[in-house]
């Protein structure tokens, strides 16, 4: 699938989830142990954390708009937004911290930076909870105008949630309840239960996305991931009750290591889905055998190679005979049948990976032998020749009474352009249809086995289609 946020998830995929899920929570586990241990503090340690996640937000949010667009997926594209809230909300962090770790630049300081982190907890929550409302919506796929407007809107809704939930951090201590962090969590009701809230919404949200997508999906496999790390990260935050200790940042380190290998595995998943589609631009649709693109590309590999290394190289032009004349008796659908079985034939005839067998044309095929000269060229048309007679495709009026093609060999000569090599095979060919076909005839004229007859084959397997 082009989209592979949609495609579902593979064992390879899942296997990689559990292990970061499964080292996730034995960090936290020994962040529990340690978490109120004191360590120096590095005044740029927030804002180059920061600086980071902004970053990958924005990674992220791009790759997931452009799935979004891909698969015309509404719940996508509001799933890019809660990257976005993520990205927002870190600002009044770096606003607050500037480069110090006490000293805030606006707002309360130590007040300012605990709500501020709260506040960007809770909203990151409930944009993935509006996430999983539109995953379980049967909603239409959208048109692309319709996903940049969806897009759009939730940039600007997240902005603004993000903007004014900071401000507010930042600005409205007044009205907030005192919850200092620096030298321990305040032993008061109100901050218990913000603490408790925040820790009850952060496991909802994952218990949640775990049910409603039971990581069927690359894009939800790694979204149980990252809420499980944001919820460590909670946990430890809290457990530790101070800034500068082991616990504190492990928790910014698990929470940026989480989005970044989240963003490690939808680039590799997007490189993989790439190397996919350019694997299937090399492909006949119909044959599955390399296409015309693929040949040519090969072909002049191959001949680079062959020069550079004084290695022979070997090439048959293939041709099935009156072709034509079968698709306009049996008709097209029938042909179609008979060139996948003559591909098919044509590659269990190859007996070296580096051999390449390619569809150049309607009925015609192309076999590139690396290292081999004419001889062996020679060996494996009358191989190819002597499989697709064997098969027994009826075909009334043709001198055997089935299918059968005709083939031209050659090998590289010292002199030989790529036009020439090829312009050799082909003229070989051309000399094997002049002399009757169901033949090969190399460009030295050497000829391959004379063909057997096979009408009274064919009438048996024409019989048998008839009963």
């Amino acid at each position: 699938m082009l989209s592979f946020a949609t495609s579902p998830v593979s064992v390879r995929q899942r296997t990689i989830g559990f292990g970061a899920l499964t080292l996730l929570g034995l960090t936290t586990l020994l962040g529990f142990a340690f978490a109120r241990v004191p360590l120096p503090g590095v005044d740029v340690f927030v804002p180059m954390v920061a600086a980071a996640v902004i970053v990958l937000g924005l990674v992220m949010c791009l790759i997931v708009a452009g799935q979004a667009l891909v698969a015309r997926n509404a719940s996508l594209a509001v799933f890019a937004g809660s990257f976005i809230t993520g990205v927002f909300m870190v600002v009044p962090q770096i606003l607050i911290y500037r480069l110090g770790g006490e000293r805030g630049w606006i707002g309360a300081g130590n007040v300012s930076s605990v709500w501020s982190w709260i506040f960007a907890q809770i909203l990151e929550a409930a944009s993935i909870a509006v996430y999983l409302w539109f995953d379980t919506r049967s909603i239409r796929r959208l048109t692309a105008r319709e996903i940049w407007r969806l897009l759009i809107a939730v940039v600007v809704v997240a902005s603004v949630a993000a903007g004014a939930l900071g401000s507010l951090a930042i600005f409205g201590t007044d009205v907030l309840p005192t919850i200092a962090y620096a030298t321990g969590v305040v032993k008061n009701v109100t901050a218990e239960r913000i603490f408790v809230l925040l820790i009850v919404v952060r496991l909802g949200i994952l218990v949640a996305a775990a049910i409603v997508t039971r990581g069927r999906t690359v894009l939800n496999l790694w979204l149980i991931v990252v809420l499980a790390a944001l919820l460590g990260d909670v946990l430890i935050t809290l457990t530790a009750g101070m800034r500068f200790s082991v616990g504190w940042y492990l928790g910014r380190i698990e929470d940026l290591l989480a989005v970044g290998a989240m963003s490690i595995a939808y680039l590799i998943e997007l490189t993989t889905t790439s190397a996919g589609l350019a694997e299937l631009a090399t492909i006949d649709g119909l044959t599955g055998v390399g296409n015309r693109r693929l040949y040519d590309d090969r072909l002049l590999t191959a001949y680079r190679n062959a020069i550079r290394h004084e290695q022979p190289l070997g090439l048959v032009l293939i041709d099935v005979d009156h072709f034509k004349s079968f698709n306009d008796a049996y008709g097209h659908l029938a042909g179609d049948d008979a060139l996948r079985v003559i591909a098919r034939v044509m590659k269990e005839s190859l007996g070296r990976s580096v051999d390449i067998v390619a569809r150049v044309g309607g009925e015609e095929f192309a076999v590139l032998l690396p290292a081999s000269d004419e001889a062996g060229a020679l060996v494996v048309a009358e191989r190819i020749r002597r499989g697709i007679e064997a098969l027994a495709i009826p075909q009334a009026g043709a001198p055997a009474g089935v299918l059968t093609v005709s083939l031209g060999a050659t090998s590289l000569a010292a002199d030989d352009s790529t036009s020439s090599f090829a312009a050799r095979a082909d003229a070989a060919l051309y000399r094997a249809k002049a002399l009757g076909r169901n033949r090969t005839v190399t460009s030295s004229g050497r000829l391959g086995g004379l063909p057997r007859l096979c009408k009274i084959a064919g009438s048996r397997h024409h019989n048998r289609q008839a009963k």
